[in-house]
């Protein structure tokens, strides 16, 4: 790589593109990047064996240093194409299946360490307040409160992809919505 182009995809405007598509979240574990680490460009596809690739904008993403450090210069699952959320198997206890039968996501898992303690720590704390919210929706049902509709529709929206750990909260909400047997057709405008 020639040197004048070195660090050309390393300055503020692109930093701020990538940090604003990705909602400022790591693309790897879903963590808001400044609660873990400082920011990185992730080239998706290394530079070291795509060097044409090296500044072009699919290429690109947003991590955090800790991702971008372990993910070095291995090619694994690319959130931006790969439907995480559909591959990802969550547990309640805010970590991933360790024994997914695809071995892409064992790699992706493994090889970002998404089930290191801190981010496992950060994703309880987060997880845990949504929880709590959920379970005032069985009290809302028990009693006459008619905000049942809006209380539905903030806890979706609190776990769409712009949510931090929204995986997390996604499969929770469905499963709890599941086992009260509640049809969010029919509260989600």
């Amino acid at each position: 790589m020639k040197p004048k182009f070195k660090n050309k995809y390393n300055n503020e405007e692109i930093k701020a593109a990538l940090k604003e598509e990705s909602f400022g979240k790591c693309m790897y574990c879903d963590t808001f990047v400044k609660v873990i680490t400082y920011g990185h460009v992730e080239h998706i596809k290394p530079k070291s064996s795509h060097p044409h690739l090296a500044y072009d904008w699919e290429n690109l993403g947003w991590s955090c240093q800790t991702c971008n450090v372990k993910k070095g210069s291995k090619e694994i699952l690319n959130p931006y194409i790969d439907d995480l959320e559909e591959i990802l198997e969550p547990k309640f206890t805010c970590m991933y299946e360790d024994e997914p039968e695809n071995v892409e996501v064992i790699n992706f898992i493994s090889t970002l360490d998404l089930n290191r303690p801190d981010l496992v720590i950060n994703r309880v704390q987060d997880c845990s307040n949504f929880e709590r919210k959920l379970k005032r929706i069985k009290t809302i049902l028990n009693g006459t409160d008619t905000n049942l509709k809006y209380y539905i529709e903030a806890l979706n929206q609190e776990s769409n992809v712009d949510q931090q750990y929204y995986i997390f909260k996604r499969y929770t909400l469905d499963i709890y919505l599941k086992a009260q047997d509640i049809d969010v057709e029919n509260f989600v405008s």
